[in-house]
Parts: structure tokens; sequence; C-alpha cells
């Protein structure tokens, strides 16, 4: 099997800034995006702030984020931190959304570029509603990458074409490639006389 399907399912309890955060869900990446957070994975933002840190802590600590009211005025004392304090909390920050989001990677035999489309998270969730009749609200609170690996299944008990790339032919496709480029650069250096 796939190393990531089984990060997705056993994910390590994470704590960031000395809080317990719930796993990882689509309900969770949905309200970092909405506020443009650095740590949705799809801002713009390059460069965190510690204010950006504590509301996405602040995020990730609630099972409903529905109901979330985010005061970003409830950020105090940010000049206490200690050196280096900042940078090792967003990166353990990092290391738990990326745990929780452990997906399949897909092969496909076309590129698709629909800018119209709902968001992806939404996609997950009505495809877990549609094909697995999981209620709405469960589909939402499941850990992200559970989520994507059910999607997955799901979707393929249903028809579609869904080729995963586990990780050891991953492993396989990087390690010819490098075989491959070296093997160029060899036959470059040869006709140019190096």
């Amino acid at each position: 099997m796939d190393d990531r399907y089984y990060t997705a399912l056993f994910p390590q309890q994470a704590y960031v800034l000395g809080r317990k955060l719930k796993p990882f869900s689509l309900a969770h990446r949905a309200a970092l995006c909405a506020i443009d957070s650095p740590f949705s994975g799809e801002s713009d933002q390059d460069i965190a702030t510690m204010a950006d840190l504590q509301i996405a802590v602040d995020i990730c600590t609630k099972k409903n984020v529905f109901d979330l009211k985010i005061q970003p005025s409830k950020i105090k004392n940010l000049l206490k931190w200690i050196p280096n304090y900042f940078s090792r909390e967003c990166k353990k920050f990092m290391l738990y959304q990326n745990e929780y989001g452990t997906f399949p990677k897909y092969m496909s035999e076309e590129t698709e570029n629909d800018d119209f489309a709902p968001h992806w998270t939404l996609n997950i969730v009505s495809g877990l509603m549609h094909l697995g009749s999981v209620p709405q609200h469960e589909a939402w609170a499941m850990p992200e990458g559970r989520a994507i690996w059910l999607y997955s299944a799901l979707a393929r008990h249903n028809g579609a074409k869904v080729k995963i790339i586990s990780t050891s032919f991953e492993a396989w496709l990087e390690k010819a490639e490098r075989e491959a480029i070296e093997a160029f650069e060899k036959e470059e250096q040869e006709k140019n006389g190096e």
C-alpha cells in the first residue's frame, strides 16, 4: 500500500503554541482559505506572522469551525515570544497540516483547468455525501487526508478511473528521471568533448 494512506489514517496528535489541535479537516482548510491565511496552502502571502499562526491555531483547535468567531484583537503579548519559537511553531503547524493532508497522487490523462469550479474542499464533501452517504457535518469534520482517501475509493467503486501513485512507484519514477537526466548530461558532455 501507500505510506501516505497510513499517515492519513493514523496521524500523530499535534500541539502548536502549547494547544492541542483537532484533526485537520476540510472545514479547517476552507476556513483558512476564507481568511487568506498563509497556512491555507492557497494564499499569495509568503511570510506568516505570529498573528497568522495564532489565528490558524485558534481555527484548528475548534471541532466546528462554522461557529468560529475570529477575533485577531485577542492576540496579545506577541513580543514576549522567545527567539526561534515562532519559526519552530510555524514548522510544527505545517507538519500538522501535512500529516492530516496526506493525499493520494493521481495520474490523469488530461489536465483540466476550470476556474469556475467550486472550491475543491466542497467537491470532496459533496462527493462523500453523494457517493458514500456521509452526513455533511461528518464529511466536513473528517480528517482531511482520510476524507480524500475515502472519496478516492468511493469514486473508484462508482466507476471513476482513479489511478493512485504509490510512494514506492513515485520513488522509482524519481530515480528513473534522475538516471535519465544523468545519462543525458553525460551524453552532452561527451558530445562537447568535456
